[in-house]
């Protein structure tokens, strides 16, 4: 959860800035379009989500770079279904982090991806609403 303690008159994106490591699975062929002797390495990635209010049929999400070893990138959050940051506006908000297997033709995946988060910083570009004040108010308030 995260709460920026102001409100948000405009959202332009929201990215997430994030680093750690990936540790690729383990596929076995699916005797179709892969032998089914042969085992390979299943890539996976992290995949972060937001969603609006509860049964709205929307979401927002960013994936890693889809690689074993270890990363550090962005990724911006792009919608699906959606296109409107408007359930941020309050500020708050959840993202829920998770490590998910690349999809791969021709395999079953035996033992899927693992990976572990040094780091992950939410990136909010947005406009907050600034008061017009009069030189008479600005004394009044700094009395």
């Amino acid at each position: 959860m995260f709460d920026t303690g102001q409100l948000i008159d405009s959202i332009a994106s929201v990215s997430i800035v994030w680093s750690g490591l990936i540790v690729a699975g383990t596929g076995h062929g699916d005797g179709v379009l892969r032998d089914s002797d042969e085992w390979f390495s299943w890539p996976g990635q992290f995949c972060a989500t937001m969603y609006p209010d509860p049964g709205v049929m929307a979401c927002w999400y960013a994936y890693s770079p889809a690689t074993e070893g270890a990363f550090a990138a962005a990724s911006v959050f792009d919608g699906l279904f959606t296109n409107s940051w408007d359930f941020l506006r309050d500020g708050e908000g959840t993202v829920r982090i998770s490590i998910v297997p690349i999809i791969v033709l021709g395999g079953i995946c035996v033992i899927p991806p693992q990976g572990a988060l040094d780091e992950a910083k939410l990136v909010i570009d947005y406009v907050t609403a600034v008061e017009s004040l009069t030189w008479g108010r600005l004394k009044t308030l700094f009395k």
